[in-house]
């Protein structure tokens, strides 16, 4: 009855409007990048500068800590000193500089001269285990001239005298098989040291007693 008297058509009109204002929406959209909140980045900066005050203040609270218990061992060792009524140690430091240990100095050239070395750690777990890399071959590897070419494990666990002994063997068989390469004399292994010197004094000779003019 509606379509025959011209009222209703049956023509599908409602996605024209939705169509027709959705464009228009688009139009009214401002062009480019939507406009950051101003609250939203001063709430980001807020955040970055809290994360840096923690990070400072998890460092001062490990200095803190490492500065207790050193204090705590210097205590434990001045009572115990006390207590047991042990005269001070000689130094290890050079003379005349109070603040330089020249074994510790010489180990830490050898770390830093290494060409493995790097110029900078990423992170501290990094430095520990490149540390820990250097130290198992300056212990078990390296051989140092200042203690006969032995390597610090050795020495330190009593093997070297038994180390010796087998490079005197491989040295008696190389001369026993070529003699004319050693002009000199029999080969032997260099002596382990039994002392350990920071600037050795020259050793002072006793002056002779002149002779008596008594009668």
């Amino acid at each position: 009855m509606l379509r025959r008297e011209g009222i209703y058509s049956s023509l599908i009109a409602a996605w024209r409007l939705q169509r027709d204002q959705g464009a228009l929406q688009a139009l009214a959209k401002p062009a480019g990048r939507p406009q950051a909140d101003p609250s939203d980045r001063e709430n980001a900066r807020l955040r970055a500068r809290v994360a840096r005050l923690e990070a400072d203040l998890d460092k001062a609270r490990r200095v803190i800590e490492v500065q207790g218990k050193l204090s705590a061992l210097l205590g434990q060792l001045a009572t115990d000193s006390q207590g047991s009524g042990s005269e001070p140690t000689e130094s290890h430091s050079r003379p005349h500089t109070s603040n330089d240990n020249p074994f510790s100095e010489s180990q830490f050239r050898t770390l830093k001269y290494r060409p493995e070395f790097p110029a900078t750690f990423a992170h501290l777990p990094e430095a520990r285990a490149f540390c820990q890399r250097f130290l198992r071959r300056y212990n078990a590897e390296h051989r140092h001239s200042g203690i006969a070419w032995h390597t610090p494990h050795n020495v330190h666990h009593g093997h070297a005298e038994e180390v010796r002994a087998v490079r005197a063997d491989v040295l008696t068989a190389a001369h026993a098989r070529n003699p004319e390469r050693f002009v000199r004399k029999h080969p032997e292994p260099a002596a382990l040291p039994t002392a350990a010197w920071i600037n050795k004094p020259a050793e002072q000779q006793q002056p002779a007693h002149p002779a008596s003019t008594k009668p």
